[in-house]
């Protein structure tokens, strides 16, 4: 299998392995999908990191670029490996903290165009961000320039 220029491995039904190769070596990144039993039958989360072989886990938290010199892998190859093995999920995105989410974002405008038509996008957005009411969050199309708690990645 294939993300992008990345051979990757699937470890398990919802695991998957690759590296990534930047100036400072090989970096072992892992995406999880995992299901949430809280929400609807199809709804699940999509984790992504560093694989931490101690801990046994991935770090959502490191920063490649400045750790290892390189940067990951692309949005749109992401997006269309996770749907060839998960073609009915709806799959909840956010940063580890708000610089992630935003570079998150910041991926996600580059390769929108390039994000196959069958799956749509959606970003959570505070509809009282400029007040000082209590948050209003709702899910909407995702748009470039808008600032997003989180995002949606879903089949049409």
């Amino acid at each position: 299998m294939q993300i992008g220029t990345y051979l990757t491995k699937q470890i398990s039904s919802d695991t998957y392995t690759f590296n990534s190769i930047g100036p400072k070596g090989i970096i072992e990144l892992r995406i999880i999908i995992s299901k949430d039993d809280r929400e609807a039958s199809n709804y699940h989360n999509l984790a992504f990191g560093v694989w931490n072989k101690i801990l046994n886990d991935i770090d959502d938290k490191i920063e490649l670029k400045r750790r290892y010199g390189s940067s990951s892998c692309d949005g749109s190859s992401n997006s269309n490996f996770i749907y060839e093995n998960h073609p009915q999920s709806l799959l909840y995105i956010e940063g580890s903290n708000s610089i992630r989410t935003r570079k998150y974002q910041m991926g996600i405008s580059k390769d929108v165009n390039n994000i196959p038509p069958s799956l749509g996008i959606l970003g959570l957005i505070d509809e009282n961000l400029l007040n000082e009411a209590l948050p209003a969050l709702k899910w909407e199309h995702f748009r470039r320039n808008t600032n997003y708690h989180a995002f949606l990645l879903y089949t049409k």
